[in-house]
């Protein structure tokens, strides 16, 4: 299957992952935010969160729904 096993392919796979991804990008941005304003620790939980969502979105996309 190659690279097509990233990809969701049900409705709810595709839902999961946009909500996933799109919360995720958003605790990216908060930790530069916190990193750059010199407020390291919270940069770092905020970085560790959006590696879990990323995970999450990862999971979302490569599992298969069964029947």
């Amino acid at each position: 299957m190659g690279f097509r096993r990233f990809i969701p392919n049900y409705w709810a796979n595709w839902l999961g992952s946009a909500l996933f991804g799109a919360v995720g990008l958003s605790f990216v941005c908060w930790g530069l935010y916190y990193v750059f304003d010199q407020q390291v620790a919270n940069g770092i939980v905020a970085l560790a969160l959006a590696g879990a969502l990323a995970y999450m979105v990862y999971l979302f996309g490569s599992t298969r729904l069964r029947d």
